[in-house]
C-alpha cells in the first residue's frame, strides 16, 4: 500500500510538474490565440488572422504585458532585456488600430478582400492549431475568400522563445476552376511604437532596401526616439530575397494590393527614402500563372530590433523546425477565465 501511495505522489507531482509547464504557455483563449516568448509577445485575432486578440473576448493571460488605448493586444516586445522593466508596444493599437493584409486580383478592378484590425472581415476564418515545445510556438490560422473567387489562406504564426522577431508563413491556394493570371497579398500596419507612454504618434518610417538577388530583402522600418526614457522603439517588415515583394510606406487604412506592389501613390519605394509621419508601412508579394489547385508560400519576419535583422533573415532562409507532440494545446486544453489577472485550465 505504502508502495501504491508512493507511486501514486511520484505521478502527481510529475503531472502537476506538466501542468505549471503546460500553463505558464498555454495560451489558446476562447477564439482567439496568445503568442509569447522571453523578449515578444503577440495576440492573434482568430475570425481574422491578424493580430490584434480582442481582449474582452479572450482575456489576456496572466503575465503578458497588456498596453493599449483600445480593447486589443497586438505585439509588444523587450529590446531592453531588463526582464519586461520597460518594454515598446503596443505598436498599432493605442490610436485607430490599422493592422491586416489582404489580397487582389489582377491590377485593377480585380476581386479584393481582406481583414484588418479595424473590423474589416471578408475573410472568414478560424485558429486551426496552436503549439509549444522545443522552445517555440506556433500557430495556425485559416480562411477562405469566396466572394467573386475561391481561395484558400493559411497563416503560420512561428516565435521562438529567445528572438525578437517572429516569421509569418502564408500559403494561398486557388480553388477556382481556372488559372490566377496576377494575385497580390499585401501586410498593412500603422506603426505607433510607445505612443501609449510617449503621446506621440509619429514615426521615422524608412525603406531600407527592396529584393535584388541574390541576398536583397524588402525591408521597412518604423522608429521613435520618444519616450526619452527608453528611445529608439523599433518596428519592421523584412522578407527574403525573393523578387516577388516590394516594401513600401505612406498611407493609413490601405486596401489596394497591387498599388502598395506597385509603389503608386501614396505609397513610396525608393531605398534610402525615410518620412516622419503617422503613417503605415505595408509589404506586398506578387504571384503569376496560378493554376487551379496549385499553391503558393511566401514568409516574411516582424522585427522588433534592428540588431536583429541578420538572425532573422536567417530565419527566413531555413524551414520550421519539427516539433514533437508532448505539449499540444488545441483542442486538448483551453485557458478561460475573466480577466487578465488569471484563469483555469480545464480538459475538453
Amino acid at each position: 500500500m505504502k508502495k501504491n501511495k508512493f507511486t501514486l505522489g511520484i505521478l502527481f507531482s510529475s503531472f502537476s510538474i506538466f501542468l505549471l509547464l503546460f500553463s505558464a504557455k498555454a495560451q489558446m483563449v476562447g477564439p482567439n490565440a496568445y503568442m509569447q516568448g522571453f523578449n515578444v509577445e503577440l495576440g492573434i485575432d482568430g475570425d481574422g488572422g491578424f493580430e490584434g486578440a480582442d481582449i474582452t473576448v479572450s482575456p489576456v493571460p496572466a503575465g503578458m504585458h497588456y498596453r493599449s488605448g483600445n480593447p486589443f493586444f497586438g505585439f509588444t516586445a523587450n529590446p531592453q532585456l531588463n526582464a519586461w522593466l520597460t518594454f515598446d508596444g503596443d505598436f498599432f493599437t493605442p490610436g485607430s488600430p490599422e493592422n491586416g493584409w489582404g489580397f487582389e486580383i489582377a491590377d485593377t478592378g480585380g476581386v479584393k478582400g481582406g481583414n484588418n484590425c479595424s473590423y474589416l472581415q471578408q475573410i472568414p476564418g478560424s485558429i486551426t492549431s496552436w503549439t509549444y515545445a522545443m522552445g517555440q510556438t506556433l500557430c495556425d490560422w485559416e480562411g477562405n475568400a469566396t466572394s467573386g473567387t475561391n481561395l484558400n489562406f493559411k497563416i503560420n504564426y512561428q516565435l521562438q522563445d529567445n528572438d525578437l522577431f517572429y516569421v509569418t508563413t502564408v500559403t494561398v491556394t486557388n480553388n477556382t476552376g481556372s488559372t490566377i493570371p496576377t494575385l497580390y497579398y499585401y501586410r498593412n500596419v500603422d506603426s505607433d511604437n510607445n505612443q501609449s507612454i510617449s503621446g506621440d504618434f509619429t514615426t521615422q518610417n524608412t525603406i531600407i532596401s527592396q529584393p535584388c538577388l541574390p541576398s536583397c530583402p524588402a525591408n521597412v522600418s518604423s522608429t521613435s526616439t520618444v519616450p526619452a526614457s527608453q528611445p529608439m522603439s523599433y518596428f519592421g517588415f523584412l522578407t527574403d530575397a525573393d523578387t516577388n515583394w516590394r516594401a513600401t510606406y505612406g498611407g493609413f487604412t490601405n486596401r489596394d494590393a497591387s498599388d502598395i506592389w506597385n509603389g503608386m501613390p501614396p505609397f513610396t519605394q525608393m531605398i534610402g527614402s525615410t518620412n516622419f509621419a503617422d503613417e503605415a508601412i505595408s509589404i506586398a508579394y506578387k504571384i503569376q500563372n496560378l493554376a487551379s489547385g496549385d499553391s503558393a508560400s511566401f514568409k516574411f519576419c516582424t522585427v522588433f530590433d534592428d540588431d536583429e535583422v541578420d538572425c532573422a533573415t536567417a530565419a527566413l532562409t531555413v524551414s520550421q523546425s519539427p516539433l514533437s507532440s508532448v505539449m499540444v494545446t488545441t483542442p486538448a486544453f483551453t485557458l478561460t477565465g475573466g480577466s487578465p489577472a488569471g484563469g483555469t485550465y480545464s480538459g475538453t
